[in-house]
């Protein structure tokens, strides 16, 4: 699953889905505060029945990276926001495809995807752009190295 894209008829995609909602009807139940930003999203969960033979730490990974997620989408928003108040005509764009295709009456859902190529093509590139995350690892050797007579400094 990791380094692909994937789509809506991916089967990965498809058992990821539930697992998410589950997700969001937990965190709905914990924190109470967000159950108005969820309110959609946790009565569609009420519905959907996951698979009661399911692996336990199948769900426990899932519900890591969605927390580990909050943080990062955070950080893209803002950096999002910060790229794109220097480019108005990138804004405009963006929000005639939304208004085009969703309208300004409801949320964007994953099944609407397919006919936001230009949005989801800047969502990429603030990602590429500005990472949410910086290991902070180092860009250079410590001491020159010499790797099949190459000296790497």
């Amino acid at each position: 699953m990791f380094n692909k894209t994937l789509t809506m008829d991916n089967p990965d995609y498809k058992e990821i889905i539930p697992i998410a909602i589950e997700f969001l009807v937990i965190a709905g139940e914990i924190f109470t505060f967000l159950s108005p930003l969820l309110g959609g999203q946790v009565h569609r969960a009420g519905v959907i029945q996951l698979n009661s033979g399911s692996c336990l730490g199948f769900y426990n990974t899932n519900g890591g990276l969605i927390l580990a997620g909050l943080d990062t989408s955070s950080i893209v928003l803002l950096n999002g926001i910060g790229i794109l108040t220097n480019e108005p005509k990138v804004q405009e764009r963006a929000f005639a495809e939304i208004k085009d295709n969703v309208g300004l009456d409801r949320l964007l859902r994953d099944t609407n995807e397919e006919r936001h190529s230009f949005t989801r093509a800047i969502l990429i590139e603030i990602v590429r752009f500005r990472q949410p995350l910086c290991l902070g690892l180092p860009h250079c050797n410590n001491k020159d190295e010499e790797y099949e007579s190459y000296c790497i400094p």
